[in-house]
């Protein structure tokens, strides 16, 4: 949540600030400590670290184009520290980032590039490549220091219903994470697909995900956005369909 918004309506600035003193705990679940629907550091049976004092600063400057489109430029940082409840001490994370968000007509593009470093602690008090994060009662590892980069173009056609459809838009969406440990293996995740807008509730997505050392597509979920071992790319075909009201 933010501290303080200004809407692009009034000025062009928006402004967000936000603290957070520990992540929002663990539900009931057959995991340690994932049973959550944000994804957290959380502790398993051999990892003890969790999230304290996390502060969020983000601003957005948006471009308006005479009628053309506008352009969003923005940055945004983190800072916070992460425990580990065993040794009972912790060292700093922190993130950065820049962004650009482009509605150009029926064309829309993003664009985002984030740097962060979290020094988790093992159990003997040295610093690990590798942070364990969890939600959905399901807990893997992610590399500790990284780039993460990423690039979404979408085309949207809206008309006359057809097929009783009143809008299709159409978008390509890639990232790719760089871990900073020179033994990890680079993580690479591409979806290209459609959305299909029909009349009266009904929206679909059907859409082809393709990605290698990709925790979520490929066969290795535990350990593929840390050091990653799976040089095959491995695709999924996905249809989503949602009623709204």
């Amino acid at each position: 949540g933010g501290f303080q918004r200004l809407g692009i309506n009034e000025i062009p600035w928006q402004v967000d600030v936000a603290y957070f003193p520990s992540d929002e705990w663990n539900g009931t679940g057959e995991s340690v400590d994932s049973s959550r629907y944000s994804y957290d550091i959380v502790k398993t049976d051999t990892t003890h670290n969790t999230e304290r004092h996390q502060v969020n600063l983000r601003a957005a400057y948006t471009l308006d184009h005479a009628g053309a489109g506008t352009t969003r430029l923005g940055v945004s940082g983190q800072y916070g520290r992460v425990r580990n409840v065993e040794l009972g001490r912790g060292a700093p994370r922190m993130a950065g980032a820049v962004h650009m968000k482009g509605d150009y007509g029926p064309w829309g593009v993003k664009l985002e590039a984030i740097a962060y470093d979290v020094d988790p602690l093992d159990t003997a008090g040295t610093q690990s490549p590798a942070m364990t994060m969890g939600a959905y009662d399901y807990a893997y590892e992610v590399a500790a220091e990284g780039q993460l980069y990423s690039a979404a173009f979408s085309y949207r056609i809206d008309g006359p219903a057809f097929l009783y459809l009143e809008g299709v838009k159409f978008y390509n969406d890639f990232s790719v994470l760089d871990k900073n440990a020179s033994d990890y293996n680079t993580s690479l995740h591409n979806v290209t697909g459609s959305e299909l807008d029909f009349e009266g509730p009904l929206l679909a997505y059907l859409d082809f995900a393709l990605g290698r050392n990709n925790a979520w597509i490929g066969p290795d979920f535990g350990t593929a956005l840390a050091g990653g071992d799976d040089d095959d790319w491995n695709y999924r075909l996905n249809l989503n369909l949602g009623v709204y009201f």
